[in-house]
C-alpha cells in the first residue's frame, strides 16, 4: 500500500511536470500599453505569464474584468488582472504597480477567487492596491487551492475598505491556504481586515510563512496575521484558521499581532522557526490571539518577541513554554540554527537563564541581547555582534565577534557634600568613559574616574561590571600678588596698548582658563570703567595728585563662592595744555603776546593770570608769568601749561599812537602826478574818514571820498586839487583802538594841460588851460618857448606842419601838431539877368576860392514852363542835376548864361499825346493822366511812372535812342543828346 501511494505521487508530479510544459512560450504582458486598457483576464490553464508596467486608472481607465463578486453595477468587483475559475497559473510581477485606485471603489489588482492554484514570483519592486470590500491580491479560497508567494523581489499590497492587503474578498470564507516562501512582503489591511489572512465578515484559511521578511499590519481592528475582526458580541464567534511559521522574518502588528482579530478567538497559531514579532496596537488586544499554540520542539527553535499595548518596551524571550501568551519561563535554551535578532529588537536572557549557542551556529546581533539580569550565555557557536551586547557579569563565554560586551557599570557622582545622585550605563572596553559632564555648584569635577571614593585608582577601560567615583576641587579665585601699575592722562582715553587687561590679576593656578570672570571697581574709579573684554578703559577724570593712588577691583566667578579684591596702583598724569603764540604777531610797546590754547578737555575753558613776554634782543615770544589758575571744571592741577618754542614776533619800542602812515606815489617837487597811496603801518589797518580842498575861496568837504571805506592795508586818494586829508587808523586785533590823524597840503595834479588851436591861413592862436592842476609851466611851439597871456598865445607861421608842447608842473604833457596854409585864388562868378525865369543866387557877381563849387537854381515863369533851357558857364553847356539845378565847379572867372527860354504851346484839345526830345530833355504833351514807359532800343526797360495832365519834363536820361509808349497807346522813338 506505500508503494501505491508512491507510484501515485510520480505520477502526479510527471503530470503537473506535463501540464506546465504544454505552453511553448511565457506570455508578455505590459500593463501601461494602451492594448491592455481595463485589464486583462487570464483563463489559459498551466501558462506562464510575465507581466509588468504601471497601471495607471487615470491613463488606463477603470478596470473592466469582471470577478463575478457583486450583484449592482455599483458594487460589481473588477480587477486588473483577472485569473479564471479552476485555472493554474505561474505569474511572474516585474515592477508591477496600480496608480490612483479609488479606496471605496469595488476594485483589486489581482483577483484569483476561484482559481486552483496561484504561484506568483516577485522581480523587482511591485506595488499593488484594492478598493472597497477588496484585498489588494485576492486569493484562492476554495479547498485544496493555493496562493503562493516567492522571488527575490518585494511586494507592497494594501486592501481596500475592510479588507485584507493580501486574503480572501469581503464575506468570503477561505478554505485555500496562502504560503509565503521568500521574498520582502509589506501588507496593509483596513478595518476589521488582516494584513495577511482574511477580509471581514470572513473565517478560515490557512497562512504558512516558510522565510522572507514579512510585515504584516492589521486595519484598526484585524490581526497583522490571521482572521479578520468583527464587532464585539457577547459570545465571540470561534475561527477556523491556522497560522504556520517555520522561518522568516516575521513581524505582525494589529489590534492582536497574530491569530484572531477583534472580538474573536480559535486560531490555530504553530512557530517552529523563525524570528517572530507579534505586537499589538491597541489597549485590549494580544500580542497573539489563538486557542492553540504548537511550539518548537526537537531541533526546531524560534526566537519569539511579544508585545501587549501597556508594555514599555518590546521583550524578546528564547522559546519555551508559553504563559498567556506573553511571558517566557526556560531554565535553559539551546539554539542549533542561524538566527539575527532584527534592529529595535530586544532579546533578554533573565536570572538563572543559560543561553546556549550549539556549535556551528551563528547568532548575529542586529538590535540589542541583555544579560543584565544575570543571566548566562555559553556554548561553542558564534555571536556576531553588530549592535549592543549588555551583561552586569562575565558570564558570556561564547565566541564573540563585532562589537565588544557593555557591562554594566555604576556612577557614583560622590559629591561633596550631598550624596548627590548616581547613574548606571552600560559600555564596553572601547567605549570612552563618561567625561566630566557631572557639575556640583563652586566645584570642579576631577578628570577620570576612580575606584574608591576617597583616592583609588583612576579607571581607563572597563573590564567587567564595576561602580566608578568622581572626584571633585573646589573652585577658587587666585590673583597674582604684585599688580602692574595702570598709568594715564587725565581726559585722555586710554590707548589699546594702554588698556589695563583685569585678567592679569588673576594667578595662573586661578580656577578655569580665566574666561567668564567678572571685574567690578569698587570705589574711586578715577572715571574709567570695566569694558567687555574686562579691561579698564576710559578716560580718566582726575590727576593723581601724589603716588601711592589705588583703584580697588572685585573679583567674582558664578562658578567659585568666594570672591576675592585686588589693589590696582594707579598713575594719573596732568594733560598738556599747550599755548601757541600767535604768528607773525607786531607789537607795540606795552602790549602783551596774544596767543591760542589746546589740549583743554571737552566741556572746559583754560584760564591764566599773567602774560607772555618777548626776548631782547631775539624777539622770542617767551612765558613770562604767564600761569594756570581754576575755572569752574578747569582745574590747573589736572594740566601742565607748555609754551610753543620759537615763535618770534616783530616789536617796535615805541607806543602805538606813535605809528606813522607812508605817502606813495609819484611826486614832482610839491604836487602828486598820480593817486597817493596812504599806507598803515605794520600792526594797523588805515580807512579814509575825509578830506577838505584848500586853495579855493570857498572850502568844501567831500563826503563822497571817504562812502563805503574799510579799514584795509592802504587807501589811495586820487581827487586832483589841493587836499587836507583826514584818515583813521585801527590797531590789529585783538588791540583793535583807533587813532585819528590829519594830513595837511595834500597836492594831486592827475590829467595833462588841455589845449586848443585854432588857425586862419598862416596865423593861429593856442590856448592852455590845466584845470585844479599844478598850472602851466612851459609851452613849446616848434621848439621855442613862448609865455602865455591870459592862458592864450597868438602866432604866425610857415605854411606847413607846426608842432606844440604845453608842460604843467606836475610834468604832465599835452603834445601835438597844426598845420598853417597860404590861401588859394579867388575866382570870379557873374549870373547875368534872365527874363522869365528866377534865379538862385540872384543875377550879380559872386568871389569863390578855387576849386569851390558853384550851385545854381532855375526856375521857369508858368508862360515858358514848357521851355527846355540850356545853361553854359563860359560858353560850356552845364548837364542838370536830376533835381533840375546845376553844379560848376570853380576853378577860373566864369559867366554864366542862359538860352531856350520859350513860350510854352497853347494846352491840348484835341486829345492827342505828344511825345519829342530837346537835347538832354525828354517831352511829353498829354491831355488826361497816364502812365509812359521807357525802354532801350534792345527792349530793356529803363523807367516806368505816371504823369500828370499837361506839360511833362523828363531829365536825366543818358545819351541815346528809347522807344517812349505812353498807355493810351501813343508810341515814338527818340533821341536824347548829352
Amino acid at each position: 500500500m506505500k508503494n501505491k501511494y508512491l507510484i501515485t505521487s510520480i505520477l502526479l508530479f510527471l503530470s503537473l511536470v506535463s501540464a506546465w510544459g504544454q505552453g511553448t512560450s511565457i506570455i508578455d504582458i505590459d500593463l501601461s500599453n494602451d492594448s491592455y486598457k481595463g485589464g486583462i483576464t487570464i483563463d489559459e490553464n498551466n501558462r506562464e505569464y510575465y507581466i509588468h508596467g504601471t497601471y495607471d486608472i487615470e491613463n488606463q481607465g477603470v478596470p473592466t474584468q469582471e470577478t463575478g463578486y457583486g450583484t449592482t453595477a455599483q458594487n460589481k468587483a473588477k480587477a486588473v488582472i483577472m485569473v479564471a475559475r479552476g485555472i493554474q497559473v505561474k505569474i511572474t510581477l516585474d515592477k508591477v504597480n496600480t496608480k490612483n485606485f479609488p479606496e471605496d471603489a469595488p476594485y483589486c489588482a489581482l483577483y484569483a477567487d476561484e482559481a486552483q492554484r496561484v504561484e506568483l514570483i516577485l522581480v523587482g519592486d511591485n506595488s499593488l492596491a484594492g478598493g472597497h470590500d477588496l484585498p489588494a491580491i485576492c486569493a484562492p479560497t476554495g479547498d485544496g487551492t493555493e496562493l503562493i508567494i516567492k522571488g527575490k523581489g518585494k511586494l507592497t499590497a494594501k486592501g481596500g475598505i475592510e479588507a485584507a492587503g493580501i486574503g480572501s474578498r469581503y464575506s468570503k470564507d477561505a478554505k485555500g491556504t496562502i504560503t509565503i516562501e521568500n521574498g520582502t512582503i509589506i501588507a496593509h489591511g483596513k478595518g476589521y481586515g488582516a494584513g495577511i489572512g482574511t477580509s471581514a465578515n470572513s473565517n478560515g484559511g490557512t497562512v504558512r510563512i516558510k522565510d522572507g521578511n514579512i510585515t504584516a499590519t492589521g486595519g484598526d481592528s484585524g490581526p497583522g496575521i490571521g482572521v479578520s475582526g468583527t464587532p464585539a458580541h457577547a459570545n465571540p464567534p470561534i475561527t477556523s484558521g491556522t497560522i504556520e511559521i517555520s522561518g522568516g522574518i516575521v513581524n505582525a502588528t494589529g489590534y492582536n499581532g497574530m491569530g484572531a482579530g477583534e472580538g474573536k478567538v480559535g486560531e490555530t497559531v504553530t512557530i517552529s522557526g523563525g524570528i517572530i514579532s507579534a505586537i499589538t496596537n491597541k489597549d485590549g488586544g494580544k500580542a497573539i490571539n489563538a486557542s492553540s499554540y504548537v511550539l518548537p520542539s526537537g531541533q526546531n527553535s524560534a526566537i519569539i518577541f511579544l508585545k501587549e499595548y501597556n508594555y514599555s518596551s518590546i521583550e524578546g524571550s528564547i522559546k519555551g513554554s508559553m504563559i498567556d501568551g506573553n511571558n517566557v519561563d526556560i531554565t535553559h535554551y539551546t539554539i542549533d540554527r542561524d538566527y539575527e535578532i532584527p534592529p529595535g529588537y530586544t532579546l533578554h536572557i533573565r536570572r538563572k537563564q543559560t543561553l546556549t549557542i550549539a556549535d556551528g551556529v551563528t547568532l548575529t546581533n542586529e538590535g540589542t541581547i541583555s544579560n543584565e539580569d544575570s543571566g548566562t550565555i555559553d556554548g561553542n557557536g558564534t555571536i556576531e555582534n553588530n549592535e549592543d551586547l549588555k551583561s552586569d557579569n562575565t558570564n558570556i563565554k561564547v565566541q564573540l565577534n563585532g562589537q565588544k560586551i557593555k557591562y554594566k557599570v555604576n556612577f557614583q557622582t560622590n559629591y561633596p557634600i550631598d550624596d548627590g545622585t548616581n547613574s548606571t550605563e552600560y559600555l564596553s572596553e572601547t567605549d570612552a568613559l563618561r567625561p566630566g559632564e557631572l557639575t556640583y555648584t563652586y566645584y570642579t569635577l576631577v578628570e577620570g574616574w576612580y575606584d574608591d571614593r576617597e583616592g583609588g585608582n583612576q579607571i581607563t577601560k572597563i573590564t567587567g561590571p564595576m561602580t566608578l567615583y568622581a572626584h571633585w576641587t573646589e573652585n577658587l579665585i587666585k590673583t597674582t600678588a604684585s599688580p602692574a601699575t595702570l598709568e594715564g592722562t587725565y581726559a585722555t582715553p586710554l590707548e589699546p596698548n594702554e588698556l589695563y587687561d583685569l585678567s592679569g590679576l588673576l594667578a595662573p593656578d586661578t580656577y578655569g582658563d580665566k574666561s567668564d570672570y567678572k571685574f567690578e571697581i569698587d570705589g574711586a574709579a578715577y572715571g574709567l570703567t570695566v569694558n567687555n573684554d574686562n579691561k579698564l578703559c576710559g578716560s580718566p577724570n582726575k590727576a593723581t595728585a601724589t603716588s601711592g593712588a589705588k583703584i580697588r577691583i572685585d573679583i567674582s566667578h558664578v562658578n567659585c563662592e568666594k570672591p576675592e579684591s585686588v589693589d590696582i596702583p594707579i598713575t594719573i598724569h596732568p594733560r598738556t595744555l599747550t599755548v601757541t603764540p600767535r604768528a607773525e604777531q607786531i607789537l607795540y610797546k606795552g602790549e602783551a603776546p596774544k596767543y591760542d590754547t589746546s589740549g583743554e578737555a571737552k566741556g572746559e575753558t583754560a584760564a591764566f593770570s599773567g602774560q607772555l613776554a618777548i626776548d631782547s634782543p631775539t624777539n622770542l615770544i617767551i612765558p613770562g608769568d604767564l600761569k594756570l589758575i581754576d575755572n569752574d571744571k578747569f582745574l590747573a592741577s589736572n594740566y601742565k601749561l607748555e609754551l610753543t618754542p620759537d615763535i618770534p614776533c616783530t616789536y617796535t619800542d615805541k607806543l602805538p599812537e606813535e605809528a606813522r602812515v607812508e605817502l606813495g606815489g609819484d611826486k614832482k617837487g610839491e604836487w602828486y602826478a598820480g593817486a597817493v597811496t596812504f599806507s598803515a603801518p605794520p600792526g594797523f589797518t588805515i580807512k579814509l574818514k575825509e578830506a577838505e580842498e584848500t586853495g579855493i575861496q570857498t572850502k568844501a568837504i567831500s563826503g563822497l571820498i571817504a562812502s563805503g571805506e574799510v579799514f584795509a592795508a592802504s587807501f589811495t586818494f586820487s581827487q586832483e586839487g589841493t587836499f587836507d586829508v583826514t584818515y583813521l587808523l585801527k590797531r590789529d586785533a585783538p588791540y583793535t583802538r583807533e587813532y585819528d590823524y590829519k594830513a595837511t597840503d595834500i597836492r594831486l595834479d592827475l590829467n595833462a594841460p588841455t589845449v586848443t588851436i585854432s588857425t586862419n591861413n598862416l596865423g593861429y592862436t593856442l590856448t592852455a588851460t590845466d584845470g585844479k592842476g599844478s598850472g602851466v609851466a612851459s609851452v613849446l611851439i616848434d621848439g621855442t618857448s613862448v609865455q602865455l597871456t591870459s592862458d592864450r598865445y597868438d602866432g604866425s607861421g610857415s605854411e606847413g606842419l607846426q608842432t606844440y608842447k604845453v608842460t604843467d608842473h606836475a610834468g604832465h604833457e599835452s603834445a601835438g601838431t597844426f598845420s598853417l596854409a597860404t590861401p588859394p585864388p579867388v575866382y570870379t562868378v557873374v549870373i547875368p539877368e534872365t527874363a522869365n525865369a528866377t534865379l538862385t543866387p540872384s543875377p550879380g557877381t559872386y568871389y569863390y576860392e578855387e576849386g569851390d563849387q558853384f550851385l545854381l537854381y532855375l526856375e521857369l515863369d508858368s508862360a515858358y514852363s514848357q521851355s527846355t533851357p540850356v545853361v553854359k558857364a563860359n560858353s560850356r553847356a552845364i548837364t542838370p542835376n536830376r533835381d533840375g539845378s546845376y553844379t560848376i565847379a570853380v576853378y577860373e572867372d566864369i559867366r554864366i548864361t542862359i538860352e531856350d527860354i520859350i513860350v510854352s504851346t497853347a494846352r491840348i484839345t484835341d486829345n492827342k499825346s505828344r511825345i519829342r526830345s530837346s537835347g538832354g530833355t525828354l517831352y511829353i504833351d498829354t491831355s488826361a493822366p497816364l502812365d509812359v514807359s521807357i525802354t532801350t532800343m534792345a527792349g530793356k526797360l529803363i523807367r516806368h511812372s505816371p504823369l500828370p495832365a499837361g506839360s511833362n519834363h523828363l531829365y536825366g536820361l543818358p545819351a541815346g535812342f528809347y522807344v517812349v509808349r505812353l498807355s493810351n497807346g501813343t508810341t515814338a522813338k527818340v533821341g536824347i543828346a548829352r
